[in-house]
């Protein structure tokens, strides 16, 4: 058939509506509405009308649909597929007309445009009979019940699996690229494929749990990818064997999981027994080490370790650069890394250039829409904001926060963090007012996405309690800065950076309160890990001792007052009680010695009928 018979016959079949079924449709209009089983409910749960009124609507459509015409069989074969994906949410046009094969799977194949052709008139017939409808660009969405009608009625016993590997491999090429718009719309069918397979240990279970644990690593859903890649690893390490590549990288997505997760220990000790097996199963100068080296870097950096990073992430950037060249996101990657490194080292000058190499190469490869850009765009800015350049940084990060809006939603970690680093900025200008509401709306996103104990979370209560501060509601702040503190201390441990600052921000806020005594025992801990951490000369060591001092000599000058004031009460009393001989002594005790020794003193030298404090005899 030449394409221009083609056009005409196609051009036919589209007014086609008014040609009557035949065959086995003939049969469906023999069988009475209330009795398909598809729209028979129990007794107990009769259809409601709604459900009558779709399941009739369908049964007219389906009928439309004629068995003996090549395109129609298509569309009925597209129809079963588009039932599988997750009810009611929207299915890319491409992906739903991938499941179809490829050119020979199709009936009487005859080359790749005319089959484009026919999976687009099976896709218009359907179209056409209301089956499934138009959703947003490029995406087309199918009823709730018209797909669980479809999948009762319409037989075949490759439609699931045919979904299945599409969508898994579409995810999993997404995960590599990280395209998180793409893994984001994908997601909810990969977690309705994956929940429809239960606990079953084959290849398409393996595929479905792999292809939903990468896509929720990449999207920063942690806790939920760990026990999915912890299946995928162990299935793997059965079938392939613990030092097979594809192993090895399913081991180290596994660690950055579970070191985002919270598990920071047990990531190390997955990322380290995977280095060694790389190394000796493909070479010092793989680029698979160099994600290993680069994952090892990350975890001991989180944790504070910092003379430890700088070794590894510079071996990482070499083996990359010398196997990607510099136009590639790994190598671009790596330069994020020796730019965070450099932050953390208060080398701002150096951050800069690394992370402004990282954007280009991002707006380069991904464009200036692109998620990666966006979170390249907040390093740039975050650097500036250090260096106290708030102006160059503030329009930075509102073009973040709107790709990553555009890309994942207002309510995703992703566009949390970028609102916390605008409200940064905004504060660190005395814009308070402004920068409040983004702290509250990004510790909400947090909270609801991530959980309460989060180190994500954690900044941003830290945040929001710094700013309530700034505002002198001490009151307000004192909540948030708890809670701070509660989850940097359980999940990344007293000598973390993050640790050591939220107890030197919960000190100040007791000593704002004049809390002096529940003060002091916070900024102990916070020098003593500052030291640990940082050095004895670093900056924040230095402020945070000064800030004891400080305190010290407040709480000196207010137990001074107390003690001056309960002195002459005291001794004002006994005089009542016990005659002026208790008068002589006050001159020498008031403003000379403390509550405790008062009282101790003038009990010793009492009358011997009893006590002056505590019970008489």
């Amino acid at each position: 058939m030449s394409v221009v018979e083609y056009e005409h016959v196609r051009h036919l079949s589209e007014y086609r509506d008014l040609i009557f079924p035949s065959g086995d449709v003939e049969e469906l209009r023999a069988v009475e509405f209330a009795d398909r089983r598809s729209l028979r409910r129990s007794e107990e749960y009769p259809p409601t009308d709604y459900e009558q009124d779709v399941g009739r609507t369908f049964v007219e459509s389906y009928q439309r649909l004629d068995r003996e015409i090549a395109t129609d069989r298509l569309a009925i074969r597209l129809l079963a597929r588009a039932a599988r994906f997750a009810p009611g949410e929207p299915i890319e046009r491409n992906l739903l007309l991938a499941t179809l094969g490829g050119p020979n799977e199709l009936e009487e194949p005859s080359g790749e445009v005319l089959d484009a052709y026919r999976r687009l008139d099976a896709l218009r017939r359907l179209k056409g009979l209301d089956l499934v409808e138009e959703s947003e660009a490029e995406s087309l969405r199918m009823h709730r019940l018209v797909a669980s009608f479809t999948r009762r009625e319409v037989e075949d016993a490759k439609a699931q699996a045919d979904v299945m590997r599409v969508v898994a491999n579409e995810a999993m090429n997404a995960a590599r690229d990280n395209q998180l718009v793409k893994l984001t719309a994908l997601l909810p069918h990969l977690r309705h494929l994956t929940g429809i397979l239960g606990d079953r240990e084959d290849e398409t279970a393996y595929l479905a749990r792999f292809a939903l644990g990468s896509a929720l690593l990449r999207l920063a859903s942690y806790a939920e990818a760990v026990p999915l890649l912890e299946s995928v690893v162990r299935f793997n390490t059965e079938r392939l064997g613990a030092t097979n590549w594809v192993t090895m990288r399913q081991r180290n997505d596994l660690g950055v999981a579970m070191n985002r997760a919270g598990d920071s220990e047990g990531a190390l000790s997955v990322y380290e027994e995977v280095l060694a097996d790389q190394e000796r199963e493909l070479g010092p100068h793989h680029i698979d080490v160099a994600s290993t080296l680069n994952n090892i870097g990350a975890l001991l950096r989180d944790i504070g370790r910092f003379d430890q990073v700088f070794p590894l992430y510079e071996r990482a950037l070499e083996i990359r650069t010398n196997a990607l060249g510099l136009e590639h996101r790994d190598t671009a990657e790596s330069l994020h890394n020796m730019g965070a490194l450099m932050m953390d080292l208060e080398r701002y000058d150096e951050a800069f250039s690394l992370h402004k190499r990282e954007l280009a190469i991002s707006e380069r490869i991904l464009g200036e829409g692109d998620p990666q850009t966006a979170q390249c765009l907040g390093n740039v800015a975050t650097v500036l904001w250090h260096q106290g350049r708030y102006q160059e940084a503030r329009p930075l990060l509102e073009r973040a926060v709107r790709i990553f809006e555009a890309a994942f939603g207002e309510a995703h970690p992703a566009t949390a963090g970028a609102l916390d680093n605008l409200a940064n900025v905004l504060s660190a200008q005395a814009l308070y007012e402004e920068a409040r509401p983004l702290y509250e709306r990004s510790l909400h996103i947090r909270q609801q996405t991530l959980g309460q104990e989060h180190p994500d979370t954690a900044v941003s209560e830290n945040n929001l309690a710094n700013l309530l501060r700034s505002l002198d509601l001490v009151a307000e702040a004192l909540p948030h800065q708890k809670r701070a503190l509660f989850t940097f201390q359980n999940i990344l441990g007293e000598d973390h950076p993050s640790t050591a600052t939220s107890l030197h921000h919960l000190a100040v806020l007791l000593q704002m309160q004049g809390r002096y005594n529940e003060a002091r025992p916070y900024v102990i801990r916070a020098l003593d890990a500052s030291a640990r951490i940082f050095g004895r000369g670093h900056q924040f060591t230095q402020m945070v001792r000064e800030n004891l001092s400080e305190l010290d000599s407040l709480t000196l000058q207010t137990d001074k007052t107390k003690d001056q004031r309960s002195a002459t009460s005291i001794a004002a009393e006994a005089r009542e009680l016990f005659g002026e001989w208790a008068a002589e002594e006050e001159a020498g005790y008031r403003g000379e010695v403390t509550w405790d020794e008062f009282k101790r003193d003038l009990d010793a030298e009492r009358p011997p009928h009893g006590k002056l404090f505590g019970e008489s005899p």
